[in-house]
């Protein structure tokens, strides 16, 4: 009879969890980032590895704004801020078109330091690669501030799919 007490009652709240769960992914983004880069940062501040070119290093850093960016909107969502969520997400509308503007600079300088390097083989795949990056990140950031104010749960996954590309 205790069973019955319980019915029609969820055992957790989805929603918490879900709001939660995005701000998880978010943040493994920022761990992998940090933990795929800083390795090759700290051989180029120690010497051991060439200094890239100015292109790489803007790369990076508007990467960087915009992994940050997308850590703290998805802790602004968990934590309810939707206001200062939607206020803060103005800044997607500069880092967005920066970072696709970053990684076709990246690509370019890429293939054609294969290209330099006679490697033509390697350039092609670089293109090709890089790419497919630059025209997914394209729709699933376009597509994602397009429905930002009339679909979030379709707002949320566009931006982690164009996220998980570059």
């Amino acid at each position: 009879m205790t069973t019955a007490i319980f019915v029609g009652r969820p055992a957790i709240d989805r929603d918490k969890v879900g709001r939660w769960v995005w701000f998880f992914t978010a943040s493994l983004f920022v761990v992998t980032a940090l933990t795929g880069f800083a390795p090759r940062s700290l051989e180029i501040l120690t010497g051991a590895r060439r200094n890239p070119p100015l292109v790489v290093h803007v790369h990076a850093a508007i990467m960087g704004a915009w992994l940050a960016l997308l850590f703290f909107q998805t802790l602004l969502v968990a934590m309810r801020r939707t206001a200062f969520h939607r206020t803060l997400g103005l800044a997607a509308f500069v880092l967005g078109p920066a970072l696709l503007a970053s990684l076709i600079a990246v690509t370019i300088w890429r293939f054609g330091e294969r290209v330099l390097l006679s490697q033509t083989e390697v350039g092609a795949r670089v293109l090709l690669n890089q790419g497919r990056s630059i025209v997914c990140f394209a729709i699933f950031f376009s597509w994602a501030m397009w429905v930002r104010k009339t679909d979030s749960e379709t707002h949320k996954r566009m931006i982690l799919l164009a996220t998980v590309g570059p």
